[in-house]
């Protein structure tokens, strides 16, 4: 994992320097793979990574809406890449049918996803809002993840998985890519 969580020692020390690192989110209550995320977006926040995977477009979204304001689309792809300081190689990098960016897919997906588990909304044609309950999901600091989004939002189940599949999934089976 992201340091070593184990021992106790180390443990302490580790979540002293996440409360150091992440001072608006509170660290009680994360696990490790929930801590392991977090060193993830902290570090492509310090260095310029590879582009992210949807998933981890979550929290960056969210962080962005946080305000309440409607944002457009272009907007918040602006805002994400300059925090993960994603480069222009990055950017530009296209999809194996060369229509869309990587990017923008992976942007996309991500806004469709915390849109159908009724965490943000579309008020307008390419702008994103917050809603209520993406803020209290946000301000409780619990990590965004497919698994959450599975254990607390049956439409985003729906969506994702299909009516026939909605019955069968398992959360404690479930293959969870982001582990």
């Amino acid at each position: 994992m992201c340091g070593g969580v184990g021992d106790s020692d180390t443990a302490v020390l580790f979540t002293d320097f996440l409360r150091k690192m992440f001072t608006h989110i509170p660290v009680s209550g994360y696990n490790e793979n929930n801590l392991y995320t977090l060193c993830r977006c902290k570090y492509r926040e310090e260095m310029a990574m590879a582009l992210p995977k949807y998933y981890e477009l979550y929290m960056p979204l969210m962080e962005v809406l946080k305000d309440g304001e409607e944002h457009t689309k272009r907007e918040i792809k602006s805002v994400i890449a300059d925090r993960l300081h994603l480069s222009t190689e990055d950017m530009k990098e296209k999809l194996a049918s060369g229509k869309q960016t990587v990017y923008d897919n992976r942007i996309g997906w991500a806004g469709t996803y915390l849109k159908k588990a009724g965490l943000i909304a579309a008020p307008r044609r390419a702008c994103l809002q917050i809603t209520d309950e993406g803020k209290r999901l946000l301000g409780s600091g619990v990590m965004i993840t497919d698994r959450l989004l599975v254990e607390k939002y049956p439409d985003f189940v729906l969506f994702k998985y299909g009516k026939r599949r909605l019955a069968a999934v398992d959360v404690q089976t479930m293959s969870d890519a982001q582990e």
